[in-house]
């Protein structure tokens, strides 16, 4: 895990988890937060390309 993102999803799953939410629920939003990462990653790549 030398990915910064998977470490900032990693420390948010552990989080939310330590705090007593469903880990359906849990895993739901880490999802929702990790296509939004790497969406945002993926338009900045892009950008240089053009």
């Amino acid at each position: 895990m030398n990915n910064a993102t998977v470490k900032a999803l990693c420390e948010y799953l552990d989080a939310e988890k330590a705090g007593g939410r469903p880990i359906a629920l849990v895993r739901s939003r880490v999802a929702v937060k990790a296509v939004k990462i790497l969406f945002s990653k993926l338009v900045d790549a892009t950008r240089g390309i053009d």
